[in-house]
């Protein structure tokens, strides 16, 4: 393995550790506050810059094209919110379905590049990628994830379901890193970050398992590669930049939130399944924008 494929690996190893040892250390209140604090600050602004990217790819920045963007955009949000409501099962199934492929595609993007085979075997792969690190955090937090589920959908999954989902996905995995040879030189970083994985969903709350996943292994390489994008490089005044073009839209989302728990009077036991639902509405777009940058979508 290259030291700049490495690279990559090491600073959400070292942070992903330091929380698993740091948990030991914590009670459940603290871990929840951590988890909150990372994904409605780095967790959320990594998506609110979808605008600037939309822009940035079709090289038209008039206030038409902006306004006509923004509508869309806030139109799939609404329409996730309408399905997690009104058809939950639904609305459910297609979140972990756009975020399984959502991680995968942001973790193994930049990795494959220069490997040639279609887009539809690499999304096979960046979802099975996403569904083994999903289903394996549903799998060990399996009775808190039941109820979330419940209370969403009123629908009770049985464990054999993410149980094969995972079982299928690791397999489908393993398919694709033994098949090419520059993907079999990673298996064992994986391996082990796979194993981080599994310590640091058994040993943390739910939600600060979800919260260090989403923005150690995601939203920070996602943040960056965006920055790039936008900006041509990675450096601290770009980053200023990034988080300056961000503020509004994540205002806007914290904003939205506090209103629907408010004018909704949503009860302290529904919290948590709001959360999830409120994070699978600003999915949707989000996955939508990233392929589309990405020119898998």
């Amino acid at each position: 393995m290259k030291v700049t494929e490495l690279k990559y690996y090491k600073t959400p190893i070292i942070a992903t550790i330091f929380i698993i040892v740091a948990s030991f250390f914590l009670n459940e209140i603290h871990q929840q506050i951590i988890a909150f604090v990372l994904i409605f600050s780095v967790g959320i602004i990594h998506g609110a810059n979808d605008i600037n990217l939309i822009q940035k790819k079709s090289k038209k920045t008039n206030n038409l094209f902006f306004i006509k963007t923004l509508f869309l955009y806030i139109l799939v949000v609404l329409l996730g919110c309408f399905s997690f409501f009104y058809i939950p099962s639904v609305g459910l199934l297609f979140f972990i379905f756009f975020s399984s492929y959502h991680f995968g595609e942001q973790h193994w993007e930049q990795k494959i590049k220069n490997i040639k085979f279609s887009r539809f075997l690499k999304f096979i792969f960046y979802t099975s990628y996403g569904s083994i690190i999903l289903n394996l955090l549903f799998f060990i937090k399996y009775d808190e994830v039941k109820n979330i589920i419940y209370k969403i959908s009123n629908y009770n999954i049985p464990i054999i379901i993410f149980q094969s989902i995972a079982f299928t996905s690791i397999i489908c995995f393993l398919f694709f890193i033994f098949s090419f040879k520059k993907m079999k030189r990673l298996f064992f970083i994986e391996l082990i970050t796979i194993i981080l994985m599994i310590l640091l969903f058994h040993f943390t709350t739910l939600i600060l398992a979800f919260g260090s996943y989403f923005v150690l292994w995601h939203s920070f390489p996602s943040m960056k590669d965006q920055i790039k994008y936008l900006y041509g490089s990675f450096n601290f005044k770009n980053i200023l930049f990034y988080v300056k073009a961000s503020l509004l839209y994540w205002i806007a989302s914290i904003l939205s939130l506090i209103f629907v728990k408010i004018y909704f009077t949503i009860p302290e036991s529904f919290l948590v399944p709001l959360f999830f639902s409120f994070m699978a509405a600003i999915t949707f777009p989000h996955v939508l924008v990233i392929g589309r940058i990405k020119g898998s979508i």
